[in-house]
């Protein structure tokens, strides 16, 4: 006897917090929800469970669309005018010493031999 009138509390306590619920979620709808949030909310109520999600489309698109941000965030040109010009002056620099690194031999400019490939 005991148990059922337990039994009985429980049952009208989850149907207290579901209604509650149900009338938190009516009092949300307004014009800025989606017909798909709208669906998508009233399927979880009726299989109850969470919509299952969707996995990436393009995984390879959201890869390319990010590094080309990347490229064009680190670019230059958004740095301050001066930083610019030292960056500019560092570069003529690096490529004439460049250069002459490719036009003056070295002493370890040797091929490998055979052994030492081995």
């Amino acid at each position: 006897m005991a148990s059922e009138v337990v039994k009985e509390n429980v049952h009208e306590g989850t149907k207290e917090i579901k209604r509650k619920k149900w009338l938190e979620w009516c009092s949300n709808l307004d014009a800025h929800n989606s017909v798909g949030q709208r669906w998508r909310h009233i399927n979880y109520f009726a299989k109850g469970r969470p919509p299952r999600t969707i996995s990436h489309r393009g995984p390879s698109r959201v890869a390319e669309e990010l590094s080309t941000k990347f490229a064009e965030r680190a670019n230059s040109i958004h740095h301050p005018i001066m930083t610019r010009r030292t960056l500019q002056g560092l570069t003529t620099a690096r490529w004439e010493e460049i250069e002459e690194a490719i036009n003056n031999e070295d002493h370890t400019d040797t091929l490998f031999t055979l052994t030492e490939l081995q």
